[in-house]
């Protein structure tokens, strides 16, 4: 039953976010849209494969399923080859589970996905919701520079963030420096007297907003 839950909502996913023509990537669709669209719009059944044994098939297949999706002449022929990995830490009273994909051979694929979730019972920890899907993502323009970013989606927009710099490429380090980005926005918001609400409505408002690698909302 519950693997049936998650087809039914990455079926639901796939026709809500379906390319519209070949231009775009299969695997950037996966990573860029098809996943923080999965993080915010169902949150807590996604945590519930990511801690699924299978999940790293599941996966696997969820990005193969979407690369059917497009024309021949824009699938990915490796797609199938190499399966995913999910990792989970406690960290600052946070667990993330840190997504490894296959290694990115191009900008913006990512070499990590860190998804936040507050500890089961800890009430004040969740604004890290409104936030919470992280990626690292590859730079061919300075391979030098790795960028922490992610994705903020409501029911209005959807927004690609870049977060700074970032080094090393190590799960352990890319949670961290997460836990890091999380503590200093509270401050902020806590400083500054304001407090964005959790998205709660999640029918299909959302309007088409650029991000700086050239595509628009999940």
């Amino acid at each position: 039953m519950r693997n049936l839950i998650f087809l039914i909502l990455f079926c639901v996913l796939c026709l809500a976010y379906a390319p519209a023509s070949a231009q775009l990537d299969p695997n950037y669709a996966f990573q860029h849209r098809v996943l923080p669209g999965m993080y915010y719009r169902y949150q807590y059944e996604l945590r519930s494969l990511l801690r699924a044994p299978e999940v790293g098939r599941v996966l696997t297949a969820w990005q193969a399923n979407v690369n059917e999706g497009f024309p021949d002449s824009a699938k990915v022929a490796s797609v199938r080859r190499a399966e995913w990995k999910v990792d989970s830490f406690d960290v600052s009273g946070l667990i993330v589970y840190v997504i490894t994909p296959p290694k990115p051979k191009k900008s913006p694929l990512c070499y990590l996905f860190g998804l936040v979730y507050p500890k089961e019972g800890a009430t004040q920890d969740f604004h890290v919701l409104k936030r919470g899907f992280y990626t690292l993502e590859r730079n061919d323009m300075d391979p030098s520079y790795t960028p922490l970013c992610g994705w903020i989606v409501t029911a209005e927009n959807a927004s690609h963030q870049n977060y700074g710099d970032y080094k090393g490429k190590k799960p352990e380090d890319f949670v961290r420096r997460i836990a890091d980005h999380v503590r200093g926005v509270k401050k902020l918001e806590k400083k500054a007297g304001i407090d964005i609400p959790i998205p709660t409505d999640t029918t299909e408002k959302r309007q088409g907003v650029s991000d700086d690698n050239g595509g628009g909302a999940p």
